[in-house]
Parts: structure tokens; C-alpha cells; sequence
């Protein structure tokens, strides 16, 4: 049984060591948002502290559309054969902690957010409030809650940081190193409606700390992404990520809508509605889509060149990797 085991154990270290050259190999930069983002990441860091017993880890951010300009991904993207996979993972989705705006606030028609240069040694502000601090780089929300438009929510940004800076969300589909100039500048970011969560910071800037506010989706026309499971039916997450030297099947002029279609296509039953979801007047060339049944969110999935993700309802719908 020893044996076993540091045979095991061998095989698991070099599987890393294997992963992490392919990472370095295929520039740590592009791929560093999507492993932040990804269910992968949640998992190493809940295997550094015990979970209580009979837990299991549910790490999982829910897919949301790009921020228009921070994609390089063309409308005619590839689409990857499930053979290349070079990381895959499905996992249940877990829950974010809400921030909700003071009683009677009324919603601002756009955020204004200042990136300020903090003082050096400045203590930082609470965690889920108006402000944070990344290094030097100080984030300040003027406007608690925003209403959303057809096109997303409009930002206006007051960069005071002294040279160009970049602003980051949690999830690295929704923005991820979007420059900002210098001075006053106005932006529309594809962020949901709920608890927003937003830095500004120059770069160096140690940039997972994140400001919050609140999106009221008003009359924007938003379709939501959450799932709405029945109950029993466990809300799931699926990544793809493919590696440098994957084959891929080139699909020219391929829609959202329809990888979608093949990606569920074991699950979809007669009825069911398969639309581009989020905000309708968004320019946003890879859209998510979702699956709505009777009215209720069931899935939803976004893609490109070379990762896939994906939310679903297991036991109401299948999904290729099911």
C-alpha cells in the first residue's frame, strides 16, 4: 500500500510541474486572469486551510460578458475538440457576499470612481465598502448605487494616479486590466446588476482588493444569468482552458447562440429558449448565452478562442462534459 502511494503522489507532482511549464511557456500574462478566475484557483487556495468536516470546497465565479476592447478573441473564434483539453473542471458554484447601498440612496445614472494615490504605510479601508487600497493605489466610489443602461454601466473615472492607469473585477470576463487614462474619462463595463466590485491601481499595485457598489438594473433591458435550479438540482461550473499546442477545429462565423446549442445539445428539450443574454445594446463581439426553460434560467454559456465556461443545472440539463 506505501508503494501505492508514492507512486501516487509521484504522478500527481509531476502532472503540476508539466502544467505549470506549460503556463510559463504560453505567456503568464494572458493566462494569469483566466487562472484567477477559474474554479482551479478557488481550489488551491481552499486546500491551504481545512474545510470543516464533511464540506466540500465549492469554489466557481459565474461567467459574464467581456468588457468591449479587453477581448482578443474575433467573432469567428475556434472552437476546441473536447480531445485537447489541457484543463477542465466542474464544480459547484459558490456564493459572493452582497454589498448593499444605505437605505435611500438614490441610483447615480453612472458611477464616478477617483484612483487616488494613497499615502505610503495608509491603513486599508474595510473589506465590501465604498473604497480600497492596493499598494499605493487607492480606490474611492462616489456613487453607492448605479442604475444600469441598455449598453452596461456607465463609469466615469477620475484618474489622479499621476500616469495611466487600469482598472480590474473579480471576474477577469468582465474587466480585466482595461486601461484608464490619465485625468477624466468615461467607460461603459458590462457589470450585472447587484454588488458590483472594482480597483483602479497602476501596475506593480498588488490588485485583488476591490471597492464596491451597487447596479440597479432600472430599465436597461438586462437578462440575467443567474441560475434559478429547481430544488435538489445542485448549480454547477465548467471551465475549459486549452493548452499551446492543442488542435483546434476552426468554425468560421460561428455564433454564441449556436456553440451553445452544440454544447447542450444532449440536454435541450422542446421549448427551451437559446438566447444572447446580459445587456442588449452591449457591443460585446462574445456574448454569454443562456438556456431558459418555462421561464427560468437553466444554463448559460460563454467562449472563445481558447476557454469555455460554462453554468448549468444538474439533473435539469446536460452538457457535453456531464
Amino acid at each position: 500500500m506505501g508503494g501505492e502511494t508514492v507512486v501516487r503522489q509521484r504522478i500527481v507532482l509531476f502532472s503540476l510541474v508539466v502544467i505549470a511549464a506549460l503556463v510559463v511557456g504560453w505567456n503568464v500574462k494572458t493566462l494569469w486572469p483566466f487562472f484567477y478566475a477559474s474554479p482551479l484557483y478557488g481550489w488551491l487556495a481552499q486546500s491551504q486551510s481545512p474545510s470543516p468536516e464533511g464540506e466540500k470546497p465549492a469554489p466557481g465565479i459565474a461567467p459574464q460578458p467581456t468588457v468591449p476592447g479587453t477581448s482578443s478573441a474575433s467573432p469567428n473564434a475556434a472552437t476546441v475538440t473536447e480531445e485537447t483539453t489541457a484543463l477542465e473542471e466542474t464544480t459547484a458554484l459558490e456564493e459572493t457576499t452582497a454589498f448593499q447601498a444605505p437605505e435611500g440612496t438614490k441610483a447615480s445614472s453612472s458611477a464616478r470612481i477617483a484612483c487616488l494615490r494613497a499615502d505610503q504605510g495608509a491603513s486599508s479601508p474595510p473589506p465590501h465598502s465604498t473604497e480600497t487600497l492596493n499598494g499605493d493605489s487607492l480606490t474611492r466610489v462616489l456613487t453607492p448605487k448605479v442604475a444600469a443602461h441598455p449598453d452596461g454601466v456607465h463609469i466615469q473615472f477620475d484618474n489622479r494616479l499621476g500616469k495611466g492607469a487600469e482598472y480590474f473585477t473579480p471576474d477577469s470576463h468582465v474587466a480585466w486590466e482595461v486601461p484608464i487614462p490619465e485625468g477624466k474619462s468615461n467607460q461603459a463595463a458590462l457589470l450585472p446588476p447587484g454588488t458590483a466590485k472594482i480597483n483602479c491601481s497602476l501596475d506593480g499595485d498588488f490588485r485583488y482588493n476591490y471597492a464596491s457598489f451597487e447596479v440597479v438594473e432600472g430599465d436597461s433591458g438586462y437578462k440575467s444569468l443567474e441560475l434559478e435550479c429547481k430544488p435538489g438540482a445542485e448549480p454547477r461550473f465548467s471551465s475549459f482552458i486549452a493548452s499551446a499546442d492543442s488542435k483546434f477545429e476552426l468554425v468560421s462565423y460561428r455564433d454564441a447562440v449556436e456553440k451553445a446549442r452544440e454544447y447542450y445539445k444532449a440536454g435541450l428539450k422542446e421549448g427551451d429558449v437559446v438566447e444572447p443574454a446580459g445587456y442588449p445594446k452591449a457591443k460585446d463581439p462574445n456574448p454569454t448565452v443562456r438556456v431558459v426553460r418555462n421561464g427560468k434560467v437553466i444554463a448559460t454559456y460563454w467562449s472563445v478562442t481558447m476557454e469555455m465556461y460554462a453554468t448549468y443545472c444538474s439533473g435539469q440539463i446536460y452538457s457535453r462534459t456531464s
